[in-house]
């Protein structure tokens, strides 16, 4: 809490507040940089707040992201990069232009895996093209509801591996400031949803896979558009107070995956994160962010946001006619 008197603000704040104000860019966005230390976890709590309105007016932008200033002036955040963003803080999506870029600029096919084939199954995870031109990944949860990261804000539509794109006609964001958001087409997509964690279950052999469309080198810059898939492997993965105060998880809602070789890279936001149980692959989490210290956009190990808690609002969201 604040201790008294006014503190000026700090100036990667006046920076988000100006480019939430600011006209709309029509170039590429410059890559944010980062010079060590990079553990300010709190910059991507307040980008995803950022993104959960990005759909508003520019006015109601510029008034969120002033709010956001003086809530971060409250909790005395001291960001590690001044005019920037510290790079392990980067959600893992790919591209996008202008203001959105936000998020894009914040905001993983996957680094270290295989391409997606049709004997893998997998049909039910989509490409999906952000308001903002980024690339993103999601999983059919309903007929007509797919599974994605929050950060990687409003979308555009949803491409299948096999048929036409679809039309993304609604958006909500889950309770709790979790970074996942439903998303409701226009059409039903025809694939059978599979089975997800209904409550915080580790994985059944100690194995995962991560599923996305991202890229495919630790730059983040090549390779995304392909669906590729990576197994990991996974020990303690849980989120608890040591580990949320180095790395900025959310205990109770959010799971750690160290570097294992494979990794989650930037167009992959919101891709499922599977195990296996019962004789298929059953939906347990979805790709969020990077981990701290990575001097590298990818291959360093990610934060993943765990669905059982989420199962109610998941329950209320394909119920959407």
């Amino acid at each position: 809490m604040r201790s008294g008197g006014h503190r000026a603000r700090p100036a990667w704040l006046c920076a988000m507040v100006a480019l939430a104000a600011g006209p709309i860019a029509t170039a590429e966005p410059t890559a944010p940089t980062c010079r060590p230390p990079c553990d300010e976890p709190a910059v991507f709590a307040l980008a995803v707040e950022l993104a959960a309105v990005a759909d508003a007016t520019t006015e109601a932008l510029t008034a969120a992201a002033v709010a956001l200033a003086a809530a971060a002036d409250d909790q005395q955040v001291k960001p590690s990069v001044v005019g920037g963003l510290p790079l392990h803080a980067l959600p893992k999506v790919f591209g996008g232009h202008g203001l959105p870029a936000l998020r894009s600029a914040l905001a993983a096919t996957v680094l270290g895996g295989a391409p997606v084939t049709e004997r893998d199954g997998f049909a039910d995870v989509v490409a999906i093209d952000t308001a903002a031109g980024a690339l993103c990944t999601g999983i059919a949860v309903g007929p007509r509801t797919i599974l994605t990261a929050a950060h990687c804000g409003p979308a555009r539509q949803i491409r299948p591996r096999t048929g036409p794109p679809i039309a993304v006609i609604a958006r909500a964001v889950a309770p709790a400031r979790a970074d996942a958001a439903a998303l409701t087409l226009a059409t039903p997509l025809a694939v059978a949803p599979r089975p997800r964690a209904r409550g915080f279950d580790d994985p059944s052999d100690g194995r995962v896979r991560v599923i996305g469309f991202g890229a495919d080198d630790p730059s983040g810059a090549r390779g995304a558009g392909a669906a590729r898939w990576g197994e990991l492997y996974v020990d303690d993965w849980r989120c608890d107070g040591a580990r949320a105060a180095t790395t900025g998880c959310r205990p109770g809602l959010e799971v750690i995956i160290p570097a294992t070789g494979v990794d989650a890279c930037r167009g992959d936001s919101g891709g499922p994160l599977v195990d296996w149980r019962d004789g298929g692959w059953r939906l347990l989490g979805l790709t969020s962010r990077g981990l701290p210290g990575a001097r590298t956009p990818c291959g360093h190990g990610g934060i993943y946001v765990h669905v059982g808690p989420l199962a109610d609002w998941l329950d209320s969201q394909t119920e959407v006619p």
